[in-house]
C-alpha cells in the first residue's frame, strides 16, 4: 500500500483535521482535534495503527478488538 499524502487543516479556527488522500483518489478526513500540535502528535504516533485497520478493513481481516 503506497502512503497517502497528508494535510493538516483547521476549519474556520475551530477544530483540526487530518486529510488523507490515496493515490487513488479517494481520501478520509480524520477529526477530533483540538491543536495543530494534537494533530501532528497522531500523525507521528498513531497513523501507521490507523493505516493498518483501515487496510485489513478493506481487505475483510478480522475486525475483532484486541484484548
Amino acid at each position: 500500500m503506497t502512503a497517502p499524502v497528508l494535510q493538516i487543516r483547521n476549519k474556520n479556527g475551530g477544530a483540526w483535521t487530518v486529510h488523507a488522500e490515496f493515490p487513488d483518489g479517494s481520501f478520509e478526513e480524520i477529526s477530533g482535534f483540538k491543536t495543530e500540535t494534537e494533530a501532528n502528535e497522531w500523525v507521528a504516533k498513531e497513523l501507521q495503527d490507523w493505516l493498518d485497520r483501515r487496510e485489513k478493513s478493506k481487505s475483510g481481516g478480522d475486525q475483532s478488538p484486541k484484548g
